[in-house]
């Protein structure tokens, strides 16, 4: 099937796809190595929707930090204790400005039914006042 008959079989007759077609993400978990002599697994999760999209993540994530990948897989393919596990975040993203940052520099809002977290002050503070306006 080309790339013609799938966008027809999938989609109605304005062009919009079904929720059926769109691939889901799945939840991977990776375990990495900071140091190769320690051996100390640090168990990470991510989201990805399939096998390639989750290769490029672990890669581009392994890259960056200089740690070392020792697997990854689909969180329901771990095994029973570690299927049940809430691990960290692969990566933080900064819920007010989008930036990438590492879990030891987040902040966290200061609101308790809040569940944002920030990379600096300033995004916090701006949050906060975006807060108390209630839009």
């Amino acid at each position: 099937m080309d790339l013609t008959e799938y966008r027809r079989k999938g989609s109605d007759k304005n062009g919009r796809c079904s929720d059926d077609d769109v691939p889901l993400s799945e939840k991977w978990v990776v375990a990495l190595v900071k140091n190769p002599s320690i051996k100390r697994l640090i168990l990470r999760e991510f989201y990805a929707q399939g096998y390639y999209e989750a290769f490029d993540i672990v890669m581009s994530y392994t890259e960056r930090t200089k740690m070392e990948l020792v697997w990854f897989k689909e969180k329901r393919r771990v095994g029973y204790p570690a299927c049940n596990v809430n691990f960290p975040s692969l990566e933080f993203v900064c819920t007010y400005c989008n930036v990438r940052c590492s879990e030891i520099d987040l902040i966290p809002c200061v609101k308790v039914s809040c569940n944002s977290h920030f990379c600096c002050k300033k995004c916090l503070d701006d949050h906060l006042s975006l807060r108390r306006h209630d839009f």
